[in-house]
């Protein structure tokens, strides 16, 4: 059943109370009965919406009204009123109602129509007053515990899915990735808020990448105006620990041990020859790159 434009009358009438004041007020209250100001109700159907301009919603008004005798009387059902959301220019937060929702309308003084269809200036499209039909849905009340939300506590802020998040932009920029380091392919472009890490040791200007403080004094820098990029000799892949002092190419001293003796051929009898046991030492030296074959990496590092 829709909603009638300006309620439901009762049937009880002014002479049915005794004395002036009595028969004056039922009038008035009559009068202001066809006052709607705001409702509680609960969404039946959503248009439009998602990203896309702001939709419309079918809702049903909880509090039913009663007759003169106090039975009740439903509410009818209020249709395509247009729903708030948090929006600004062309920036928004999309939490479009959902059916089975209870939330608030509020109902304007004056026939929106005009205003709600074009979404400007414009005189009342008839002379009704306080009606139903000039609603809005204004948002969710008296609903269950959340599954998915944005919680803004006293020092952070909470954002919990049961499923994916998914954060879409041409450069996101989170101030706590500053300082980490990733791996990226050596013949692809440097991305935005990034630094490539150098083979020597590079200051920067804190001035310039003040987030970068969180690399301290590791790689150079006083920390407080400078500050050294995290840097790698060619080649070489990071490991946990403290770098060492071992240029790219370099061998570490080293000893190769050995020993047998009385070998013989299988199949025949006697000993074909005798070594005997020992060791060779080899020492520190220098050389030319000897890579496992692979993908070229370099490191960058969030500024």
């Amino acid at each position: 059943m829709d909603f009638p434009e300006y309620g439901l009358q009762g049937v009880a009438r002014p002479t049915d109370f005794s004395g002036d004041y009595n028969a004056q007020l039922f009038v008035i209250r009559q009068v202001l009965s066809k006052v709607n100001v705001a409702a509680i109700v609960e969404i039946l159907a959503v248009y439009g919406g998602a990203v896309g301009p702001v939709g419309y919603v079918d809702v049903q008004p909880l509090v039913n009204q009663t007759d003169g005798y106090g039975n009740a009387i439903p509410m009818g059902i209020i249709r395509h009123l247009p729903y708030m959301r948090a929006q600004g220019g062309t920036n928004a937060i999309i939490i479009d109602p959902q059916v089975g929702d209870v939330g608030i309308c509020i109902f304007a003084d004056k026939d929106s129509s005009s205003v709600v269809a074009t979404g400007a200036q414009a005189n009342p499209g008839s002379r009704r007053r306080f009606a139903v039909t000039d609603g809005i849905y204004l948002g969710g009340m008296l609903n269950g515990t959340p599954v998915q939300y944005i919680q803004f506590l006293a020092n952070s802020i909470l954002v919990v899915s049961p499923q994916n998040i998914t954060l879409q932009s041409p450069e996101i920029d989170l101030t706590s990735w500053a300082g980490i380091l990733v791996g990226w392919p050596t013949n692809s472009a440097i991305p935005q808020g990034w630094l490539k890490c150098p083979n020597v040791q590079t200051l920067v200007n804190l001035s310039s990448y003040p987030r970068l403080v969180v690399l301290g004094t590791t790689w150079g820098g006083d920390g407080v105006t400078t500050v050294g990029l995290p840097y790698f000799a060619a080649g070489y892949v990071p490991i946990q620990g403290t770098p060492g002092a071992l240029s790219h190419g370099a061998l570490l001293a080293h000893i190769h041990a050995y020993g047998f003796s009385n070998f013989s051929y299988p199949g025949t009898s006697g000993n074909y020859g005798y070594m005997a046991g020992g060791s060779s030492n080899t020492g520190t030296t220098g050389g030319p790159d000897n890579l496992a074959a692979g993908m070229g990496t370099q490191f960058i590092v969030k500024y």
